[in-house]
């Protein structure tokens, strides 16, 4: 008696796998519904028994029709190319600033919030020993911004590049990407000023250039007496040199003008 014995894999008629032959028709059905073309269409009989390609319609509508899922595979596959691609970039900087950021004028993209602090507080102390110099009748200032109660908040600075980019919207994320492609972007440098010390150097000028208001004042001389009078001063314009102080810490460049006056009216006439 002979025993009948069977392959381990079954096999279709063409001796291939029947998970392989099961597969590829899927493919071709796939393919032929999404990429109708001459070769993959369905066949379809007409009445009068001939077989024809079921997507062979000549009329606008028909090419239409054969190319909206052409174009619908092509938007598929674009859309998610692009969310590998944006995945991927946020992934590699999950740890680190996105490129393309600045602090003030240094460059902190792609650093480590630690590597970008080092950095930036490199340029902070040179920026807090530079110097705004004022002039007025002879007599020049030089005071460094620090003198000036100027400081830098450097790693408020560096949080703020660090955010950029990390909002919870994707759209949003999304969207600052695009900003990135289209230009740099520049976080700036965080500054603050002490109003005291600021106050205190103005007195300082001002005692420099001694031309204060002088009160209306009673003279006794002996047995007679006057009135001195009142007599207006010149004083620094603490409104206007704070402006233009505020105005270097923005810029990051070097102020150096004509320090800014008013008159003192006195207090007593």
């Amino acid at each position: 008696m002979v025993q009948q014995t069977f392959p381990d894999v079954a096999e279709a008629s063409d001796g291939a796998p029947i998970w392989e032959s099961m597969f590829g028709r899927i493919t071709d059905f796939l393919r032929g519904v999404v990429l109708p073309d001459e070769q993959h269409a369905p066949i379809r009989i007409t009445s009068t028994g001939d077989s024809v390609l079921d997507g062979d319609d000549p009329s606008p509508m028909g090419r239409l029709g054969r190319l909206i899922p052409r174009l619908l595979l092509v938007l598929a596959v674009a859309l998610l190319v692009a969310a590998i691609a944006l995945f991927g970039f946020h992934a590699a900087y999950a740890d680190k600033v996105y490129p393309a950021i600045a602090v003030g004028d240094v460059s902190v993209g792609g650093m480590t919030v630690e590597q970008a602090v080092a950095t930036v507080e490199q340029r902070a102390a040179e920026f807090e020993r530079g110097t705004v110099t004022f002039t007025y009748n002879g007599q020049t200032w030089t005071p460094t911004l620090a003198e000036l109660g100027a400081s830098i908040d450097v790693e408020s600075s560096v949080d703020a590049a660090w955010e950029l980019g990390r909002d919870e919207s994707a759209v949003d994320r999304l969207g600052f990407t695009r900003q990135l492609l289209r230009s740099d972007q520049r976080v700036p440098l965080r500054t603050t000023v002490d109003l005291t010390v600021l106050a205190g150097w103005f007195e300082q000028v001002n005692a420099d250039i001694d031309q204060r208001a002088v009160n209306a004042d009673m003279v006794v001389d002996g047995t007679e007496g006057s009135i001195s009078p009142e007599k207006s001063g010149i004083i620094v314009d603490e409104d206007a040199a704070t402006e233009l102080i505020l105005g270097a810490l923005e810029s990051l460049e070097p102020v150096s003008t004509e320090m800014p006056t008013t008159t003192e009216v006195p207090k007593i006439f």
